[in-house]
């Protein structure tokens, strides 16, 4: 997510990069799975799984979008995506400045199971737009393990206020004059 702020402007841009990327990875394996079992005994399995991950790729491919938000202190908010391959027509939606109640941070702290019966702490952030009529519109989502050498360092992040997203969601909200809520805060 990349921000870029003037005295009376916002813009906020999201890409899907990480989505593109991801796509060619299993297409990629996939076709390559597919092509090293052809003419092989027993290649059913392989071919068919091959050739799911290869769908799988083609349509992370082709379902990433890249969003640009811009704020106006005064006047209207602009919403516009569009998927970031492909031939499709931009999608344009526009809100008062004024409708937007909050900027709301939600993260969540877990851990997660490995195989061998461990587990590794991870955190999850979703960062929206809450309107006065409980409407949401969603900005970004970031997810990732937060340990350093087995060290859990999220309950430290989360308690100094910094979260994945937190710096981005304080740096909207002072833009717009409105505070920065959690779901647990409950809706206006």
């Amino acid at each position: 997510m990349k921000i870029i702020t003037t005295s009376n402007q916002m813009q906020i841009r999201t890409n899907g990069l990480k989505t593109v990327f991801a796509g060619i990875v299993f297409t990629i394996f996939g076709l390559d799975l597919v092509y090293s079992m052809l003419g092989q005994d027993n290649s059913f399995y392989p071919i068919v799984f091959g050739s799911l991950f290869a769908i799988i790729g083609i349509a992370l491919l082709f379902f990433s979008k890249t969003t640009t938000i811009v704020l106006e202190k005064e006047g209207t908010t602009s919403i516009t995506s569009k998927y970031t391959i492909g031939m499709s027509q931009a999608k344009r939606e526009t809100i008062p400045t004024i409708d937007i109640a909050a900027v709301m941070l939600s993260t969540k702290f877990q851990q997660n199971r490995n195989s061998d019966g461990s587990t590794t702490p991870s955190t999850s952030s979703s960062l929206s737009l809450l309107l006065k009529n409980n409407d949401v519109i969603k900005i970004e989502e970031s997810s990732g393990g937060m340990s350093i050498s087995g060290f859990n360092i999220s309950n430290i992040l989360s308690a100094i206020g910094k979260a994945p997203l937190s710096k981005e969601a304080k740096q909207i909200a002072e833009f717009l004059g409105v505070p920065v809520k959690s779901p647990s805060e409950g809706l206006i």
